[in-house]
């Protein structure tokens, strides 16, 4: 029997969101606040900002009024799932941040919640 743990290691390696791919202080929050642009959706909002260094990083706003802890999270693991998946395909140099609004929960549908970022990111107008 072979063992196949460098593979799922591997595998489970590229599937992290790593501390360096996050927006993690506030201040950071701000920045894009400040000096990026907005593009409201019906349950989200997509912030973007310019950065120097090369890397997409990704912030997330989840209030409580958008549902209990169990829809949080859950809205918070499918945008982690999403940037993982597009990492390659977003815009290089940018931070994102992701702020879900009341009524967020009815996006716990991950082809719809997809559609909804997607259709977010094809509206933004890059200059």
């Amino acid at each position: 029997m072979i063992c196949e743990k460098p593979v799922l290691k591997d595998f489970l390696c590229s599937q992290r969101f790593p501390k360096t791919h996050r927006l993690l202080k506030r201040f950071e929050f701000l920045e894009v606040k400040r000096s990026g642009k907005k593009v409201r959706g019906r349950y989200l909002t997509l912030g973007l900002a310019k950065r120097e260094d090369g890397l997409r990083r990704l912030g997330l706003v989840v209030n409580r009024k958008v549902g209990n802890a169990v829809v949080r999270n859950r809205l918070k693991r499918l945008a982690r799932e999403f940037f993982r998946k597009h990492y390659g395909q977003l815009p290089p140099c940018m931070d994102m941040v992701l702020v879900f609004r009341k009524g967020a929960g009815e996006l716990l549908d991950s082809s719809f919640f997809h559609k909804e970022i997607s259709s977010m990111l094809a509206d933004f107008k890059w200059v």
